[in-house]
């Protein structure tokens, strides 16, 4: 398989296989989890391949940032991820 630069990756769940893409950012993808001490956080990350950005929210706040792409986002748009 050959993906090219900046292509879109489809992240999908392996047991549900539901798709993981946040909208309307088709560029990134959302997982809810856990934090050590039991508080919810929502992870995204680039889809794009060959991007490199992850933020990790928290309360409705991007509370971490990584990667050499990443950049100041607004969680209202976020909001809208499904």
């Amino acid at each position: 398989m050959k993906i090219d630069e900046g292509e879109i990756v489809k992240i999908f769940c392996p047991v549900c296989h539901k798709d993981l893409l946040c909208l309307p950012d088709k560029s990134l993808a959302r997982l809810i989890m856990k934090d050590s001490e039991g508080e919810n956080l929502t992870v995204l990350f680039s889809v794009k391949y060959g991007e490199e950005s992850t933020y990790i929210v928290k309360d409705e706040k991007v509370e971490e940032k990584y990667g050499k792409h990443r950049q100041d986002i607004n969680f209202e748009t976020l909001s809208f991820c499904k």
